[in-house]
């Protein structure tokens, strides 16, 4: 019994079709980017996160980028810490969207300082305050 439910399932598994595009690949002009955070808004997907500096090997900073029901990158901003220290955030629930609808706000840490930061940000994911 056993081998014929091995075998049904790695034929469906192997056999099945995803949705085209689902799994995809982005670049945020960095070497490596991680979302810890996410929020659904009129069918786009914000989401917050940590992205890597492009230059300065090693150093993290605060991602925002907004994705549509397609995978597409619609836009997507990086921010760095000004003292060039790190900046890390801690997984779900880091990002809300503000009830009066003007944007979001996020919050994570800077890292050797130990103090705890909040980013607010319009909705094209420009910053307003932090």
């Amino acid at each position: 019994m056993k081998g014929i439910f091995y075998l049904i399932s790695t034929i469906a598994c192997t056999s099945s079709w995803g949705q085209p595009g689902f799994s995809k690949i982005y670049d945020f002009n960095s070497p490596a980017a991680s979302f810890t955070g996410l929020v659904l808004d009129n069918g786009v997907l914000n989401t917050f996160g940590v992205v890597f500096h492009d230059s300065i090997p090693n150093r993290q900073g605060m991602l925002f980028a907004k994705i549509d029901t397609n995978g597409n990158v619609l836009s997507f901003n990086s921010f760095f810490d000004s003292q060039g220290d790190d900046y890390v955030t801690r997984l779900g629930g880091s990002i809300i969207k503000l009830s009066n609808g003007s944007g979001f706000a996020m919050v994570g840490m800077v890292l050797s300082r130990a103090n705890g930061f909040v980013l607010f940000v319009d909705n094209n994911g420009n910053k307003v305050n932090y």
